[in-house]
């Protein structure tokens, strides 16, 4: 059985194929990139995902993010990463 982070990029990758099928603005998926879980490059655009079943320290996430391209964090939806 796959780790719950695993399953999560998956699953966020499965998404943003979905979401573009249409638009079919996506050139590139790639894992890893710059220290970021997921890097995808649209025609237009670069988009980082941070993903992580658990949010232990919001500031290191936040440190990482720039103004310079999109940004978006994935996580579960437990009580716990909303009380943080």
């Amino acid at each position: 059985m796959k780790n719950t982070h695993d399953f999560l990029v998956e699953l966020t990758i499965n998404f943003v194929k979905n979401k573009d099928i249409i638009a079919k603005k996506i050139e590139h998926i790639e894992n890893g990139k710059d220290g970021f879980d997921l890097h995808v490059k649209y025609k237009d655009r670069e988009q980082y995902f941070i993903i992580t079943p658990k949010i232990n320290d919001i500031d290191a996430m936040l440190q990482k993010i720039n103004n310079d391209s999109h940004f978006s964090i994935v996580t579960l939806n437990s009580k716990e990463n909303f009380e943080g």
